[in-house]
């Protein structure tokens, strides 16, 4: 179980993801639900997930745009999560 401090961190990292996300919205896969930022991944890879759990997408891909992949490794790149990864909804 994540401690007190491990928990608003998740929570803060959270949000600057949901942030980004938000900001390149038509870039998720249609039917993402989910996106999971994995711990260590350098550069930065977030999978999209579907209702059913299954991936249905990677990001960063071919027509992922400059401006997202520089938000994920700017906020990200360098982030030690604390936990193994960051799970969050896609806020559609």
């Amino acid at each position: 179980m994540p401690t007190p401090v491990q928990q608003q961190e998740y929570y803060r990292l959270s949000n600057i993801l949901i942030a980004i996300v938000r900001n390149h919205l038509r870039e998720i896969p249609e039917s993402a639900v989910s996106l999971a930022l994995t711990n260590d991944s350098h550069p930065v890879i977030v999978e999209a997930f579907d209702r059913l759990g299954k991936v249905v997408g990677t990001i960063p891909n071919d027509s992922t745009s400059p401006a997202f992949r520089a938000e994920l490794e700017t906020a990200f790149g360098s982030v030690k999560l604390p936990d193994e990864n960051l799970i969050v909804f896609v806020p559609h």
